[in-house]
Order: C-alpha cells, then structure tokens, then sequence
C-alpha cells in the first residue's frame, strides 16, 4: 500500500512524479482533465473557490484542460481565501505578509 502525506501532493504533482510514464497529450501537463468547484465566477470572470481549495492552484497548473463545477448551493465565499503560487526549487519564494487582519471573536 502506497501512503504519502497529503501536504506533499501538490509538490509532488508539479515535479511530475505522476506523469513520468505519459505518453499523450502534453509531457509537461500530468492531467488530462481538472475539476474543480468554484461558488461563483466575478463580472471580471474571476474564479471564486468552494471551500475546498487545497492544492487547487497546482492542479489547474497541471491540467491540459479544465472543467470549473459553479456551485451556487453553498455561499459565496468570495474574498475568503489566501492563495499562495508555489514555484519549483530553486526559485521557490517566502510566504510573506504584510497585512495581518485580528479576527473578531465573539463569546
């Protein structure tokens, strides 16, 4: 039984570790097809994600082509989510913030 932590799977994905025996389509896209789920899409045509996220970016990277799943059963989440690129070693960068907002909570 193969196992491997999940956080590794979009690094994994993007160093082409799943499409080494490819022999279709693009060699550097090791999907053939995304799909992914999106709450909205903005009048600028801005991609608004469900809650599930996860390695999203990566995937839409990896895909030749995709499917966007617009599911208006569940709120708008829009401006929710901080999405950060992931580039390859060795020009991988620091995840730098500049603005921290405090969350209200309430008892």
């Amino acid at each position: 039984m193969l196992t491997f932590q999940r956080s590794v799977f979009p690094q994994d994905l993007t160093y082409g570790y799943y499409n080494r025996n490819k022999t279709h389509g693009d060699p550097r896209k090791p999907l053939d097809w995304a799909i992914v789920e999106a709450t909205a899409i903005t009048e600028e045509g801005w991609i608004v994600p469900g809650a599930s996220v996860g390695a999203t970016p990566e995937i839409l990277q990896s895909a030749e082509k995709i499917i966007i799943e617009v599911n208006t059963h569940i709120p708008n989440l829009e401006g929710l989510h901080d999405i950060n690129h992931s580039f390859t070693p060795p020009r991988r960068q620091p995840y730098v913030r500049f603005h921290l907002v405090s969350a209200l909570l309430i008892k």
